[in-house]
């Protein structure tokens, strides 16, 4: 399986348990490492920390090392499934997302799943993925 589909698998679970069975299973089937964060808010106050928390939560995790030749790729991937995510989406908008990030030999994903709406009856899911050479 590739790292793009590992990380849109593991940000679609619902639960913590499906979370862990998929996190074991990419870990024991393929050798990658995962991580999963949330971020939700409103767009216009979350824009800027959707980065830090995937940083944050990658070198936390022990999965990347706070070394350029990892954040950089990992930074380059989270606004590419940034962009999917909150294409065309009003800065009053809230959203709630789901983001995992997947690391293997060569590659890494970074997943997005979630919901926004402007207004409770309009909320909707959307999703976004990037992937970058490591």
């Amino acid at each position: 399986m590739q790292v793009g589909k590992a990380a849109m698998l593991l940000a679609l679970t619902s639960n913590r348990q499906e979370e862990v069975e998929i996190k074991t299973y990419l870990k024991e089937r393929y050798n990658y490492d995962t991580v999963v964060t949330e971020v939700g808010g409103v767009l216009r106050d979350i824009k800027g920390r959707v980065v830090k928390s995937v940083v944050s939560a990658a070198i936390n995790a022990g999965i990347l090392e706070k070394k350029s030749n990892h954040i950089h790729p990992l930074i380059h991937a989270t606004l590419e499934a940034e962009r999917g995510m909150m294409f065309d989406l009003p800065t009053q908008s809230s959203i709630v997302m789901k983001v995992a990030i997947v690391v293997g030999d060569k590659w890494l994903a970074v997943a997005m799943y979630g919901e926004s709406a402007i207004h409770v009856l309009s909320n909707h899911e959307r999703a976004g993925l990037g992937i970058m050479h490591l």
